[in-house]
């Protein structure tokens, strides 16, 4: 006798979305065990969403065909196991001794709830963005770690110098506020209008009163020099990017970001 139904559904699934409810009629299918087999075909269709994925990184050695292990605290269902389909690399500043690239490794499998991510966002922008660290794991490649985006700008300028007998803020220096405890790098570009008179840099804690770390190293480069600042940072405190001119007779540059 007919119409007959056979019916299948995903506690889990369920418990995490809610209940969706989805039908689908074949005149073909004459027996419970090809009903059945049909409808979780189609359950598997609906829950197990194919999700692409953005994660970038500074460290080389990434090629699509690999596969990254992506773990990502507070996302349920957005940890596992992933295919790099495509490797986009991003020059943010090309130079022949230290070219700054980004590479963005597209990624594809897995399934996530939509509800929960945006959950976990919304717990990122309310500042709870230190259960937000995504690590990834490249097979057969390097091992590159990619965290919930911090980037903040130190200021400075290439027209406006500095001129100072002590450590001075860097021309258009900004103010950086850190979000979490944790250990970052300065990436500055220091440089001097005369070899005569040269530039170290720092970064400097304006809520302690401190120096952050040690200083950075002093150049007389007439030509931006790069130069990596490691320090610890304190949630709360605000941080700028000074430079020490070795004497006041010609005028120093200085700018920077952290990351």
């Amino acid at each position: 006798q007919f119409p007959n139904v056979a019916s299948v559904e995903d506690e889990a699934a369920i418990a995490a979305v809610g209940l969706r409810v989805a039908k689908d009629a074949d005149a073909a299918i004459v027996d419970l065990a090809s009903a059945t087999a049909r409808a979780t075909a189609l359950l598997q269709a609906s829950t197990a969403l194919t999700t692409r994925l953005a994660v970038r990184t500074r460290v080389h050695g990434c090629d699509p065909g690999e596969t990254v292990t992506l773990s990502v605290p507070g996302v349920s269902g957005l940890s596992g196991t992933y295919l790099i389909d495509r490797v986009v690399d991003v020059y943010r500043a090309v130079a022949a001794a230290d070219p700054d690239v980004e590479h963005v490794l597209e990624l594809v499998g897995g399934d996530v709830r939509p509800s929960t991510s945006e959950d976990w966002m919304r717990g990122v922008l309310a500042g709870g963005g230190g259960s937000g660290a995504a690590s990834v794991a490249v097979a057969g490649g390097g091992s590159p770690v990619v965290t919930s985006a911090v980037e903040g700008d130190l200021g400075g300028s290439r027209v406006v110098p500095v001129r100072h007998s002590t450590w001075a803020p860097v021309g258009d220096h900004r103010e950086w506020l850190c979000q979490a405890d944790g250990a970052y790098t300065a990436h500055v570009e220091v440089w001097t209008t005369n070899a005569a008179t040269s530039v170290t840099p720092r970064v400097y804690d304006i809520t302690a009163g401190a120096v952050a770390g040690s200083a950075g190293s002093s150049t007389t480069s007439t030509t931006p020099a790069k130069q990596q600042i490691i320090f610890e940072a304190l949630a709360g405190h605000v941080y700028r990017l000074e430079v020490l001119p070795g004497a006041t007779t010609h005028v120093v540059f200085g700018l920077g970001k952290v990351r």
